[in-house]
């Protein structure tokens, strides 16, 4: 059977692998993480026979997302994060889900994902757009503000 090594990702950091044909390991370059090639097999990081890899995955919901596709978004974030616990972009992806990019408020229940997503973010421009993102998104609930198409959060 042949590995088609498509696009296989960290899974601490979620940055792509290069990985040599034949290689048992790999290093990742962003994190330093060692990544055992049949374990990423194992858990749909490469895909192999036409499976989708978790990067196909990820770009799935990402593309659910931009057309307001949620329920389809979720799904595809949902199987992506059992297989990626540590990818901040999936957890990122669940919390732009959950508040249809920051326009319906849902109990707060988002603020574990958001600091996930946060925390395991690969460099500091990602956790400071990330966290600045949903801080402004709690401040504009905090003041009781409500969202109106193409003008964002306003005062009633």
């Amino acid at each position: 059977m042949d590995i088609d090594l498509q696009v296989p990702l960290c899974p601490m950091c979620g940055g792509v692998l290069k990985i040599e044909s034949g290689a048992t390991s790999v290093k990742c370059k962003w994190c330093r993480n060692t990544v055992l090639v049949f374990e990423a097999k194992k858990q749909g990081r490469i895909s192999v026979d036409g499976i989708p890899t978790l990067a196909d995955r990820i770009d799935s919901g990402y593309t659910f997302l931009n057309i307001g596709d949620y329920e389809r978004a979720f799904e595809a974030f949902d199987y992506a994060i059992q297989i990626a616990p540590n990818n901040y972009r999936v957890w990122w992806g669940l919390v732009l889900v959950g508040t249809e990019k920051f326009t319906t408020y849902r109990d707060g229940i988002f603020k574990k994902q958001a600091l996930n997503a946060v925390n395991l973010a690969p460099d500091q421009v990602s956790k400071n757009r990330m966290r600045s993102q949903y801080n402004k998104y709690i401040e504009a609930v905090n003041n009781d503000l409500e969202y109106h198409y193409g003008d964002g959060w306003k005062q009633n």
